[in-house]
């Protein structure tokens, strides 16, 4: 199984963490009976589709049967992150439809107004089978905690503040691990995991397939557990209690440089696109036309893209899409990914 970690600090540093669970059924394997066909959410014990009347998040299990079963289902195909279950759901759909599903769960108990809490989960995208509606990615999705359990109208758009965004747009067919840590300003009760607030200031993009028309995500292992928090100076006059509101503690960028136009011409000049970069742990590149299809991907610093078909033919002149991803290591020596996206022009 392949894994990238991602972690995200807030707050001040932090001495031994608990082990106590705070997320019933994080990993979905305890259920009422196996799912054999899609939207079958309520088989899973403790979580709902923050009882919306439409939206109809899916189960999929190692033994389930027909559109329910792992690895194949009618999205993409997809292993479990750990054991044997996990849950899908539709983040968005096309930009402007504001279509949403939401996962929701209430915590064993609730969290404690002013206490540190350590959250992760694992998500993909899987890779789309041929006839998904799947292929789209979305920035924006988050996780969000609250008083009471959320309640969707329809598939509309929850209107919440999560604690923990991931502002760049995701779409990977690895499973990604997050991991978050925050101060509880609120007796949270329940969390909820989704795209919130409307279309207007989401980027989605299609990534695969000839006309996607969600962003749809599968998601794995949720764990949360209290983290003491270190009594010092800094949080004198606070009670003790670090501001939720501090920033990560970010790794330094490394410098890098990517053209924005090539012509491979097979003149010897200017006939690959690659970027300009140092050495990079996780290095990833790659090239995709402006419906999303992957036509380039390397994970070498020093081979570029020809602008070559599989058959050995030249892709057109038009204008196509790069992406960037590396991991860096921040001071608490935890790696954390980076994605950099952009267009470019193939002139021939």
């Amino acid at each position: 199984m392949s894994l990238k970690n991602i972690s995200l600090i807030l707050g001040f540093m932090t001495l031994s963490i608990s082990v106590v669970a705070q997320i019933p059924n994080g990993g979905f394997e305890t259920n009422s009976g196996l799912p054999s066909g899609m939207g079958e959410w309520q088989l899973v014990d403790s979580w709902t589709n923050a009882f919306s009347l439409d939206a109809t998040p899916d189960y999929f299990h190692n033994g389930g049967t027909f559109a329910g079963d792992l690895p194949e289902t009618p999205v993409a195909l997809v292993n479990a992150f750990e054991g044997n279950a996990i849950m899908g759901f539709v983040a968005t759909g096309v930009k402007g439809t504001n279509k949403r599903e939401y996962l929701s769960v209430e915590m064993d108990n609730a969290l404690e107004e002013g206490k540190k809490y350590q959250f992760s989960f694992s998500i993909t995208n899987g890779a789309v089978t041929a006839n998904s509606q799947g292929g789209l990615g979305t920035s924006e999705l988050g996780i969000a905690f609250t008083v009471g359990s959320p309640v969707q109208s329809a598939n509309s758009p929850l209107e919440l503040t999560p604690k923990f965004v991931i502002q760049s747009v995701l779409y990977d067919r690895e499973w990604i691990h997050y991991t978050f840590s925050f101060i509880a300003n609120e007796a949270f009760s329940h969390l909820t995991i989704g795209v919130f607030g409307n279309d207007d200031d989401k980027e989605i993009q299609p990534f695969e397939g000839t006309s996607p028309s969600i962003a749809y995500y599968f998601v794995d292992d949720f764990r949360m557990q209290e983290i003491p928090v270190e009594n010092t100076a800094a949080n004198e006059g606070k009670g003790g209690v670090p501001d939720d509101s501090i920033e990560p503690v970010e790794p330094e960028e490394p410098a890098f440089f990517i053209p924005n136009a090539f012509t491979p011409n097979g003149d010897g000049d200017n006939d690959l696109f690659f970027p300009i970069v140092p050495s990079m742990v996780g290095y990833k590149f790659c090239i995709y036309d402006r419906w999303g299809q992957l036509l380039f991907s390397t994970t070498d610093i020093d081979t570029g893209w020809n602008g070559k078909n599989g058959d050995g033919s030249f892709f057109k002149t038009d204008v196509y899409a790069w992406e960037l991803r590396y991991d860096l290591e921040n001071a608490e020596g935890e790696w954390i990914s980076r994605v950099h996206q952009g267009t470019l022009n193939l002139l021939r």
